[in-house]
């Protein structure tokens, strides 16, 4: 079992941390790689040779941040540097909810992820009437959706290249409703 830590000094902490959450003997079992969900060193080392990778941290300011994209920026990028890591390995990432009880053992030794704790639990109902009613707003099809997410997929190049070449080419194909001639054009 693998995990990251972006400061080696504080693994000594992350282990007693582990330790008082009743995870012994996976703390002993568990090799840290020091990598940073801001910076491509090290994410290849960490999951060389790992069957799965499991996807569960995010930047977080410690301070209320001036706008969304101190938030999202970060996070996305973090997100891509994982997933690249992954597929370059032929690792496979299963998705999941992260359970509240991790995240509050978590809290005790992070003041950025005790935040977030209000929110566990909180069943977010949102909607996006009023945006359509003030605004006139059309959201997408769930087609659109779809085809915009493979494309991106494809652009990011987080597709696999035999599946690229075959399967990723047909979801691109099925998801976008076109032929051939309009994916060739879009790979260009």
């Amino acid at each position: 079992m693998r995990t990251t830590i972006r400061d080696p000094a504080r693994e000594s902490d992350v282990r007693a941390m582990l330790r008082e959450g009743g995870a012994r003997e996976a703390g002993e079992r568990l090799t840290m790689f020091r990598a940073d969900l801001n910076a491509d060193a090290g994410w290849a080392e960490a999951v060389a040779g790992c069957d799965y990778v499991l996807h569960v941290a995010s930047p977080y300011p410690s301070t209320v941040p001036k706008n969304e994209n101190e938030l999202i920026a970060p996070a996305r990028d973090g997100a891509l540097r994982v997933l690249r890591a992954a597929r370059d390995a032929a690792c496979k990432v299963p998705t999941r909810p992260l359970p509240n009880w991790l995240m509050r053992a978590v809290a005790l030794f992070d003041p950025a992820v005790k935040q977030v704790l209000p929110e566990l639990g909180n069943h977010k109902n949102a909607s996006n009437e009023k945006a359509r009613r003030q605004l006139g707003w059309a959201p997408r099809s769930p087609r659109e959706a779809v085809t915009a997410t493979a494309r991106s997929l494809w652009e990011l190049g987080l597709l696999r290249s035999g599946l690229a070449d075959t399967s990723g080419r047909r979801a691109l194909q099925v998801a976008a409703g076109h032929g051939q001639d309009r994916f060739d054009t879009a790979k260009k």
